[in-house]
């Protein structure tokens, strides 16, 4: 899930305009008692706007998945990642190697589905040669409650479901391919309610 950028971004705003309306009085030389007082009074506008918009809680519906899946090639390591949000957008990432060592790594983003009537086949350019994902994803189980918190502080409730998801998928990369075990897989139906509370 995403995090809202907007507050970020008066936040920002608000800082950069204090700056430079103390750098503007600053620049002009006027040292005068009412310098400071200008100064402050940009600056408490600027924060105004901030806590204004921090007081307003919206509601943002997200759906997608999230496969995560790991496998062996050629005795390396291999993760793969596939998000798909219908809200913002999806990503696939596929890493060959030690994640924390030499590795070779590929990334896309877009609009469109990766999985389609449940049919998942991506692939990516991993270090000048197509990595391919290919497979199956049904459901395995029954929705479950879920509830998720983000960590910058901006996200107060998130309520819905996790449907579990069954992948059956390959990875093929330069001649070989090899079975990929999805330990990390699911469907999510869920409401944010975003905000300062």
């Amino acid at each position: 899930m995403r995090s809202t950028t907007a507050t970020r971004s008066l936040i920002l705003g608000g800082v950069l305009a204090g700056a430079l309306a103390l750098g503007a009085v600053q620049a002009s030389g006027d040292d005068g008692p009412g310098a400071e007082q200008k100064a402050s009074s940009s600056s408490s506008s600027a924060q105004a706007a901030v806590d204004k918009d921090q007081s307003k809680a919206s509601t943002v519906s997200e759906r997608g998945i999230v496969l995560e899946g790991t496998g062996t090639w050629r005795g390396q390591p291999v993760a793969v990642f596939v998000y798909e949000n219908r809200k913002y957008g999806n990503s696939l990432q596929m890493v060959i190697g030690d994640p924390d060592g030499k590795h070779a790594i590929g990334a896309g983003e877009g609009r469109d589905p990766y999985v389609i009537d449940g049919v998942l086949n991506v692939g990516l350019e991993v270090d000048g040669d197509l990595a391919v994902v290919k497979g199956s994803v049904t459901e395995s189980g029954d929705p479950r409650p879920a509830t998720e918190s983000a960590p910058d502080g901006e996200l107060n409730t998130t309520t819905g479901t996790h449907t579990p998801l069954l992948v059956q998928a390959t990875f093929e990369y330069r001649g070989e391919t090899v079975d990929l075990s999805f330990s990390k897989s699911f469907e999510y139906d869920l409401e944010s309610t975003r905000g300062v509370s």
